[in-house]
């Protein structure tokens, strides 16, 4: 008797892969919550950020029900957003068929001030290794995989600023493959049950009561967002919509161990590296967070060098929402300019196709994609950035797919970030002064930027701190 996922989406755990991207913020969402609503035997969600807005909520609640009806749910997260916050984690970990883990967690669970930040730096060489994937597996069946955390902000729900992202919803045996690299993480020394960490503890009517206060504001949410309540034929309409799309791969699971934070070794950066180095026409690159450092800027200059065409898109110093790492970026664009890199820096404004959820009265957005198309054939789609820091620091996942048809859907998306209307295209003028071309003219400094952000970018641009970026 097939499972309810494998009914809709017409999959086995061991049949060959299939893909689907998935760019709309809403769609995203849904997805998620159909997954959730579909399972009947585990799910397993790695995550590096999970808010408690509400996006985060409504997400916990649909766990809570699937948990009641017999799932096993297991959550590892990063101690990144957490501290003080334990307690609706907490509330979670305590139902039966749920466990919660933290990543490489902090001693401190009192608060995210003072105390935190002195551990940070009594216990900087342990505490900078985070962990970053981004991953829900559901019956071993389907996949969720790509650069967005749980949140409002990457469901276009935020009523200030929202992120424009990718993932790649996965079937087959991409499934148990991402399922494994989940497993290392929730089996290794770095991960801790929740209920050993947290200070509070919770009385059976507490509980009850904050489980009650969350199913009431679930289904308010949820019937806002879907102009209706969300129930199971809901979850399977959604599931059944994207299934037409699934296209049949090559998928590879490209992820790091637990122990990159002690040995510092990357299979992700290595691959995405061999996926970069066999482009042989045009290689498209996207990334929030962008600092190439002197190895990068040369391994781009030889692929021009040899004929393909490199272009690449990240967030200006208006859009981007790290301005420190902006500072490590803007030390390398002459020289990839000078090689003939394409450089492109995304408006702070959200593209008309991915409009927020919720209306806000001054639109503001940043690009969060991490992900590539190479010569239209192979394609990336991950949770790393090309930095530093998810080369060397943080751990990471994504998937290499080899399959024209996607790495075209995902060549287009590429293509829409850098259209005019969405970033501006870099280059130097004669005096090898940069200059940023937009449909008013030729910009002579950082657009939209105010003076703090110029001066902080400025500054970090000179410190030698760019390794840890």
């Amino acid at each position: 008797m097939p499972t309810p996922l494998e009914e809709l989406l017409g999959a086995r755990p061991h049949d060959a892969p299939r893909v689907a991207l998935v760019e709309d913020p809403a769609e995203a969402l849904a997805l998620r919550l159909a997954l959730v609503d579909a399972a009947r035997e585990r799910i397993d969600a790695q995550y590096y950020i999970w808010e408690k807005d509400l996006a985060g909520r409504v997400l916990a609640q649909r766990l809570f029900v699937a948990a009641d009806r017999g799932v096993k749910v297991r959550v590892l997260l990063d101690d990144v957003e957490l501290g003080p916050s334990d307690v609706p984690w907490l509330a979670l970990d305590i139902h039966p068929c749920i466990d919660v883990r933290v990543f490489n967690p902090f001693r401190n669970r009192v608060d995210r001030g003072w105390r935190r930040v002195l551990e940070g730096l009594m216990a900087f060489r342990r505490l900078n290794h985070r962990m970053h994937n981004k991953s829900l597996t559901v019956d071993d069946t389907a996949t969720l995989v790509g650069g967005r955390n749980i949140g409002n902000a990457y469901f276009g729900l935020d009523v200030r600023a929202n992120f424009f992202d990718l993932d790649v919803l996965a079937t087959g045996t991409t499934a148990p493959e991402v399922r494994a690299s989940f497993e290392a993480f929730w089996d290794s020394p770095h991960a801790r049950p929740l209920n050993e960490l947290a200070r509070v503890r919770f009385t059976p009517l507490r509980l009850l009561e904050r489980r009650r206060r969350l199913d009431r504001f679930a289904t308010r949410a949820l019937a806002s967002l879907h102009s209706g309540p969300w129930d199971e034929p809901m979850a399977r309409t959604q599931l059944a919509r994207c299934a037409p799309r699934l296209a049949a791969a090559d998928v590879a699971v490209l992820t790091d161990l637990p122990d990159k934070m002690r040995d510092g070794a990357s299979p992700i950066a290595d691959g995405f590296a061999a996926l970069c180095e066999g482009a042989e026409r045009e290689a498209l690159l996207e990334s929030a967070y962008f600092v190439p450092g002197a190895a990068g800027t040369a391994a781009f200059a030889a692929m021009v060098a040899r004929g393909v065409r490199v272009r690449v898109a990240t967030n200006s110093l208006a859009a981007t929402d790290v301005p420190l790492v902006h500072g490590g970026y803007a030390a390398w664009r002459r020289p990839l300019l000078r090689a003939g890199v394409a450089l492109h820096e995304v408006r702070p404004t959200l593209p008309a196709g991915l409009r927020p959820v919720l209306r806000w009265r001054r639109s503001r957005a940043a690009l969060h994609t991490k992900a590539a198309a190479i010569d239209r054939q192979r394609a990336f789609v991950g949770s790393m950035n090309l930095d530093p820091r998810s080369a060397r620091i943080n751990t990471e996942i994504g998937l290499r797919i080899d399959c024209p048809a996607f790495a075209e859907q995902v060549a287009a998306a590429l293509d829409r970030t850098t259209a005019p209307e969405r970033s501006w295209a870099l280059a130097l003028d004669p005096r090898g002064r940069l200059r940023w071309h937009a449909g008013e003219g030729m910009l002579r400094r950082e657009p939209r930027a105010g003076w703090a952000r110029r001066l902080l970018a400025f500054v970090v641009r000179l410190l030698p701190v760019h390794d840890w970026l």
